[in-house]
């Protein structure tokens, strides 16, 4: 049991901001060389690495602390799309500081968004309140920073005495108990058969491995110099994220273990469903198996047979090989008719895969709801 969930009753839901919030961002800048300040001048965010060097603002972590006896406190910030080394140092700064085992206050309560209103709660922390859609946020937004909130002693007290008061917690759309909502869902989800998923549950379980694709994806580029990232969102849609999650999760991450600096430890800290995990990783390939004990493996589990099916696909698209010279398509070609012989698979129709509209791999069925 987290902190947050050690409570009775309900708790309204507080969001806190990191950069010049809980984040001191200025002692990051502090201590890049100078190199850097001058190829980085008025968007240090984007400076790799940055986001490791900075420490929390006077009283944050004790105001984090205490506010999370009271409240659902969630952090909710912000990464740089272009410093993709900011989405794991931030969940390493949050771990660093606030915890990373369960009963710490911040445990499974990072929330990176560039769209601060699309998060349901009754107040939100932010220096910045007009800006990436706090300005529409649906509850209460205290201006840290502000003369009325200049540091954490000030908003600490606010907010106690807010909660004194407080009412219920704003429910979660989709939650048919409505229960605690957000709260119980993202401490217990992954602690669930992925049978018992609810469609709220299977949704964030998509929203979480798009997220972490990306990140970790961000800058890498396949062999025609395309975005990296564009080949798990073509093989993600031949499954439906609610009827076929496993499937859909992990074509997003089905190259995360293999090709990234992630391990496992990672995708767990990141929420994902340990169901889709153990998919990801029948799909990594490792130094100990031989490419046709690898598509053996892969055969005797059906969902990860699924998405190398889809891998498969996208990766014989002829349009998407026809830039490759002569030489190497022939030899994708061979590659790829031995891959399927081994799964057991026909040759992709592309001329019908792209007619359809359909989920056509992932059709629940054939692989049933999961």
């Amino acid at each position: 049991m987290s902190m947050n969930d050690a409570a009775s009753g309900p708790k309204q839901i507080l969001y806190i901001d990191m950069d010049n919030t809980l984040v001191d961002f200025r002692s990051g800048i502090d201590r890049i060389d100078t190199r850097q300040h001058a190829d980085f001048a008025d968007r240090y965010d984007e400076v790799p690495g940055i986001f490791a060097l900075m420490e929390p603002l006077p009283g944050a972590i004790e105001a984090f602390h205490e506010l999370a006896e009271v409240y659902d406190t969630y952090i909710l910030s912000t990464a740089p799309w272009l410093n993709p080394s900011a989405w794991q140092h931030k969940i390493e700064w949050v771990q660093r500081h606030l915890g990373e085992h369960d009963g710490t206050p911040a445990y499974k309560r990072l929330i990176l968004s560039h769209h601060k209103n699309l998060n349901r709660g009754d107040f939100l922390v932010d220096d910045r309140p007009f800006h990436r859609g706090a300005d529409r946020f649906e509850g209460e937004v205290i201006a840290f920073g502000t003369d009325e909130f200049p540091d954490w002693p000030t908003v600490t007290q606010y907010l106690l005495k807010r909660a004194t008061s407080a009412g219920s917690v704003v429910p979660v759309k989709g939650d048919a108990d409505g229960g605690d909502g957000a709260a119980s869902a993202s401490s217990t989800v992954q602690e669930k058969p992925i049978s018992d998923l609810s469609d709220t549950e299977r949704l964030e379980q998509s929203a979480r491995a798009q997220s972490l694709a990306v990140a970790v994806h961000t800058g890498q580029r396949d062999k025609l110099g395309v975005d990296y990232i564009r080949h798990p969102a073509a093989i993600s849609l031949h499954f439906d994220p609610i009827a076929n999650t496993v499937e859909h999760c992990a074509a997003w991450l089905h190259d995360v273990l293999e090709d990234t600096a992630v391990d496992a430890r990672r995708l767990r800290l990141a929420g994902i469903h340990p169901a889709v995990i153990e998919i990801v990783a029948l799909l990594t390939r490792d130094s100990n198996t031989s490419g046709d004990d690898y598509y053996r493996r892969i055969a005797g589990n059906a969902a990860a047979r699924a998405v190398k099916y889809a891998d498969v696909t996208h990766n014989t698209d002829p349009d998407r090989v026809a830039p490759l010279d002569e030489p190497t398509r022939d030899r994708l070609r061979e590659k790829y008719e031995h891959a399927l012989q081994v799964l057991g698979l026909p040759w992709p129709d592309h001329a019908a895969l792209r007619a359809s509209n359909a989920w056509v791999v992932g059709n629940p069925q054939v692989y049933g709801r999961r």
